[in-house]
C-alpha cells in the first residue's frame, strides 16, 4: 500500500541517518563488541581516550535528526544500552558545554595563580558579558513571568547588564586635560608654566590645607576652587610681579594645568553587588564608583541612587536617563568621603510582546502607561491595536472590596491610548502588560504555482479579478502546458480548504 511504502522509505532514511552518526560517533564504544551496559563515567572515559570532544557528540546527534527516542531504540537493536548516549541527547540536564582542557587555559589560571591587571583588562574587553543569566540566578520577577506568560526568552530587569562589564573598561583617563569645572583638592599637582619675557615651569603639590607655594608670590589657597577659578587667582597674583601679563599687548604669558591626579575614597553600600570602600580616580563619577562595586544587584535601584555628603543626601541619581539618552547630566563626580547608597528597588512593571525593548522597568510612583511606553522605545508597527492586556496583583487595599480576587486580567484599547494621551492608565507594582501581535496572513493576496508558469508567487487580488488576469499577471504559461487540468486549493475563513480541478485553457 501507498501509506505502507512512505513509511518504510522514512524509517529506512531515519536508519540511514542514525548509521552515519553511529559510525561517526560509536567507535568510542567498540561496535565490534557490544555490551550489555556502558555506565555514564565510562562512556565519557572513552569518548575523552577517542579524541573526540563532549560537544562534537552532541553535535553530530543533533545534526543527525534523530529525536532521543529513535536513538534509544536503535541503540537497543544494535546491543548497546539504549540509555548509553542519554547524557548527550537535546534536553538533557547534563547537556551543558565541556570546559577547555587544561592546558588550553591561560598559565596563570592554569598554575592557580591571578593573572596581572593588564591581562585580565584585556580579557574582560574580548569577552562580552552574557546576556542572561542561568536559570537559578534569574531575579524573581523574571520567574514568576515566564510561568504566567510563556515566552521565547527571559525578560529580564532593564539597565542591569551595563555592569556585567569588567570595572576597567569604564575607568576615567588617568592622562589628558580636565574639565575647567574640576574641584582641586589636596594632593592635586599643579603645573604652572610661565613664558614669553619670563620663562619658567614649577611644580606643586595641593597640601592638606589645600594651599600651594608658588615662586615669587608665596603661598596660594586653593580650597574650594575649580581649576579656571585656580588659573584666573594665580594669574592675577603673578600680574603684580611680571607686569607683561596685563599690558595692553601681553608679553608674558600664564597657564596653570593639572599633573598627576589625586585618588579619593568613597564608600559603595545598599543593595550593590560589592559593598565596601573604594579608592578611586578624583575625576571618577557615580557610574565610575559603581562599576567598580559591580553595579546594583537586580534588588537594587536604579532610578534613586543616592550620593550621601556630609550625612545628608545631597543628589538623587536616575541611571535610566544616562542609558537610554546618553545624558551625563546625573552622572556627578565625587569627593573623598562621599557615600553612594543603592536602596531596593521601587514599583516594577515588566512590558513585553511588540514593544521595542521588551523588559521589566522600575518605574517611579507618579509615572504611568505613556511614560512607560517612553522607557521601552514605543510600540512597534506590528502591534495589535485592538486590545492590550495588563495581568495585576489587586493592591492589600482593594482586596477587601473584591474578595477571592487576588489577582485580575485587564484587558484595555491599546488603540485608544495611544491616540489620545489623556488616557493615560495608572501602573501598579508588579504589573505584567502584553502588547500582542497582528496576524502573519495576508487577506488580500493569492499564489500562483507550477513548472509552466513564467512568474510563479503571491500577487494582489483585485476587485473582479478573475483566473485569466492571475495567469496574465504571471506571465502566462509555456506552450507545452497540458491545459485540461489545473487545482484551485480555497481556504475558508475558518481555514478550512477545499480542492477544485478545472479547464486552465478555458479559464484562460
Amino acid at each position: 500500500m501507498p501509506g505502507t511504502e512512505r513509511t518504510t522509505k522514512q524509517e529506512s532514511s531515519i536508519i540511514q541517518r542514525f548509521f552515519r552518526v553511529v559510525l561517526a560517533i560509536l567507535p568510542v564504544f567498540w561496535l565490534s563488541s557490544p555490551v550489555s551496559a556502558q555506565s555514564e563515567s565510562e562512556v565519557r572515559n572513552r569518548i575523552q581516550t577517542s579524541g573526540h570532544s563532549e560537544s562534537e557528540v552532541r553535535q553530530k546527534i543533533q545534526d543527525s535528526g534523530l529525536t532521543p527516542e529513535q536513538v534509544r531504540r536503535k541503540l537497543q537493536d544494535a546491543g548497546y544500552n539504549p540509555d548509553a548516549l542519554d547524557p548527550y541527547l537535546p534536553g538533557s540536564a547534563d547537556a551543558k558545554p565541556t570546559p577547555p582542557p587544561v592546558s588550553q587555559l591561560p598559565k596563570a589560571q592554569e598554575s592557580g595563580l591571578e593573572a596581572d591587571s593588564t591581562s585580565q583588562s584585556a580579557a574582560a574587553r574580548a569577552s562580552p558579558p552574557v546576556a542572561v543569566p542561568e536559570p537559578e540566578s534569574l531575579p524573581d520577577f523574571t520567574k514568576e513571568i515566564m510561568k504566567r506568560v510563556p515566552a521565547a526568552d527571559p525578560v529580564l530587569p532593564f539597565g542591569y547588564e551595563i555592569f556585567r562589564y569588567a570595572p576597567s573598561t569604564f575607568e576615567p583617563l588617568a592622562t589628558g586635560p580636565v574639565d575647567p569645572d574640576y574641584p582641586i583638592g589636596p594632593g592635586d599637582e599643579i603645573v604652572i608654566s610661565i613664558w614669553g619675557d619670563n620663562q619658567y615651569t614649577q611644580t606643586a603639590v595641593v597640601t592638606r590645607e589645600a594651599t600651594i607655594t608658588v615662586l615669587d608670590i608665596g603661598q596660594v589657597v586653593l580650597n574650594g576652587l575649580t581649576l579656571a577659578q585656580a588659573k584666573r587667582l594665580i594669574s592675577d597674583r603673578l600680574s603684580t610681579v611680571y607686569s607683561g601679563i596685563r599690558a595692553r599687548h601681553p608679553s608674558t604669558f600664564v597657564d596653570v594645568t593639572l599633573g598627576k591626579l589625586r585618588t579619593i575614597q568613597v564608600f559603595i553600600l545598599g543593595d550593590v553587588v560589592r559593598p565596601g570602600g573604594y579608592t578611586i580616580s578624583s575625576v571618577s563619577t557615580v557610574l565610575n564608583a559603581l562599576y567598580n562595586a559591580g553595579g546594583p544587584t537586580s534588588r537594587g535601584s536604579m532610578r534613586d541612587v543616592r550620593i550621601v555628603r556630609h550625612n545628608e543626601v545631597s543628589r538623587h541619581v536616575d541611571l535610566y536617563g544616562y542609558i537610554l539618552t546618553g545624558s551625563r547630566a546625573e552622572d556627578v563626580r565625587l569627593q573623598s568621603g562621599d557615600v553612594i547608597f543603592v536602596p531596593p528597588i521601587g514599583k516594577t512593571v515588566a512590558i513585553l510582546g511588540e514593544v521595542h525593548r521588551p523588559a521589566i522597568y522600575e518605574v517611579r510612583a507618579e509615572e504611568r502607561l505613556h511614560e512607560l511606553f517612553r522607557l521601552c522605545g514605543g510600540v512597534l508597527t506590528t502591534a495589535l491595536l485592538d486590545r492590550m492586556q495588563i495581568d495585576r496583583i489587586v493592591p492589600f487595599s482593594q482586596r477587601d472590596l473584591v474578595r477571592g480576587r487576588d489577582r485580575v486580567a485587564l484587558d484595555m484599547p491599546l488603540r485608544a491610548i495611544l491616540a489620545d494621551s489623556t488616557q493615560d492608565p495608572e501602573l501598579l507594582d508588579r504589573d505584567i502588560i502584553q502588547i500582542f501581535r497582528i496576524g502573519d496572513i495576508r487577506k488580500n493576496t493569492v499564489s500562483i504555482s507550477g513548472p509552466v508558469i513564467r512568474h510563479p508567487g503571491t500577487y494582489e487580488i483585485k476587485p473582479g479579478m478573475h483566473i485569466s488576469d492571475l495567469v496574465q499577471a504571471a506571465g502566462g504559461y509555456t506552450p507545452d502546458t497540458y491545459l485540461d487540468r489545473a487545482v484551485l486549493v480555497r481556504t475558508a475563513p475558518d481555514l478550512s480548504q477545499s480542492i477544485r480541478r478545472f479547464n486552465i485553457g478555458r479559464a484562460a
